[in-house]
């Protein structure tokens, strides 16, 4: 697989968090300041970027720039406080459902609520599940709330890759029995889309739940971790992406562009364009270019393939 590499990523996810906030204001300005100048389309601000003491100086000077956002929210009284104080236009919010889950199941209830307070803040959210295996079988019944809450964007992102990910370990991971179990569940439930835009990171779950619907990711040229891909953690330094977490560079040092030429994310790309072994003689191929790489790397799948994936097709 040859791809083209760019100057700097399309798209940047940004961890930005209340709790953990302490660099220098002149050292933050310099990592704001070389995510506008890489003039990325898309920058999501992941974790709690609305309780960040900076946020409004963040979405001030990225949509001055023309990017545009999405801003992450666990739906806490906090949030929504600030939220209220912000500019709507500026932003797409994602309301992940993960705070929402209990013993129980899902808090529709609460859920739904947080949603109607969202939207009297003029914000019309998405909502996001990372699917693991403790909640896949949610994806249903989210599918079925998204019908009646008139929600019409469910994202399901790829697995996040950091010290939460270290505590709930590799066994939460869905392989490629999981997604056959859900690929018939979703058969037999006569669940559609109707209305809803998904957005599904995985081809492997793409092909199960939207399988009408994959015109609309012609564009997918196989991993782009580290060239159209960047995350940028809370001290900003880079990886390629939310699921690889490799440090190619620190934008409190150097700037995307610098990073996009360094031998880091060379290294990165390089692997991606290698034929994984477990994918030789597989007739998709072409198709999937071996699936979520960065997490095939991280956690050793079979093959050096996604871990969705059951083997050569």
């Amino acid at each position: 697989m040859k791809i083209d590499l760019l100057d700097t990523p399309i798209r940047i996810s940004w961890d930005l968090n209340c709790d953990d906030f302490s660099m220098e204001a002149a050292l933050f300005d310099t990592v704001l300041s070389r995510v506008v100048t890489a003039q990325p389309f898309f920058v999501t601000l992941e974790q709690t970027p609305l309780l960040h003491p900076k946020i409004e100086e963040i979405l001030n000077r990225l949509h001055a720039a023309s990017v545009q956002l999405y801003l992450t929210c666990d739906g806490s009284t906090a949030e929504l406080q600030r939220l209220s104080e912000l500019s709507p236009e500026q932003f797409s919010l994602i309301l992940r459902v993960e705070p929402f889950i209990t013993s129980q199941g899902i808090d529709t209830v609460r859920l739904s609520s947080v949603i109607d307070a969202v939207r009297d803040h003029s914000c019309e959210p998405a909502i996001s599940l990372i699917p693991q295996k403790s909640n896949v079988e949610y994806l249903l019944q989210l599918i079925s709330f998204c019908h009646e809450n008139k929600v019409g964007r469910f994202k399901l992102p790829n697995v996040r890759i950091d010290d939460s990910f270290l505590r709930v370990g590799k066994g939460e991971l869905l392989t490629s029995e999981d997604v056959e179990k859900l690929r018939q569940n979703f058969l037999a439930s006569g669940s559609d889309w109707s209305g809803i835009s998904p957005e599904i990171h995985d081809l492997f779950l793409w092909e199960v739940l939207a399988p009408d619907r994959m015109e609309s990711r012609s564009e997918y040229g196989g991993c782009q971790a580290g060239n159209s891909l960047a995350h940028i953690k809370a001290d900003g330094t880079v990886l390629p992406c939310l699921s690889w977490p490799v440090v190619i560079g620190d934008l409190s040092l150097e700037s995307f562009a610098d990073i996009w030429q360094s031998s880091g994310r060379h290294a990165i790309r390089k692997k991606i364009e290698k034929q994984p072994a477990g994918c030789v003689d597989c007739n998709d191929f072409q198709i999937c270019f071996g699936g979520c790489r960065g997490l095939a790397e991280t956690v050793g799948s079979t093959g050096g393939r996604d871990p969705m994936c059951g083997g050569p097709r």
